[in-house]
């Protein structure tokens, strides 16, 4: 069963909805969702880019290499090369994604 129960037909010029149908797009939520959010005052949010989780997903890999490597560092005074080059190479993967997202 449904929860809400209460339906009413809304009216707009093309301006109005060619602006709706923007919105839509740029917050990921489908029209009835949408009205439902402004309505209670919700602020409606940018979708972020899949790119934009990539990324982070990424920043979070390097985030946890550098604190093996720092690990390693203190405890064996010496750091893997193989743990800068894994390093470097998800830097660069990361630059490359900012670079296409431009």
């Amino acid at each position: 069963m449904r929860k809400r129960k209460y339906a009413f037909t809304l009216r707009l010029n093309e301006r109005e909805l060619e602006h709706l149908y923007k919105l839509m797009e740029k917050s990921g939520l489908n029209k009835s969702t949408l009205i439902r959010k402004l309505i209670m005052g919700y602020e409606i949010r940018v979708r972020q880019p899949k790119e934009y989780f990539q990324i982070l997903n990424q920043i979070n890999e390097v985030r946890s290499i550098i604190s093996n490597i720092a690990f390693l560092n203190n405890k064996e005074n010496q750091i893997p090369q193989e743990k800068f080059d894994e390093l470097h190479g998800l830097v660069e993967q990361m630059s490359e994604i900012m670079r296409e997202l431009r």
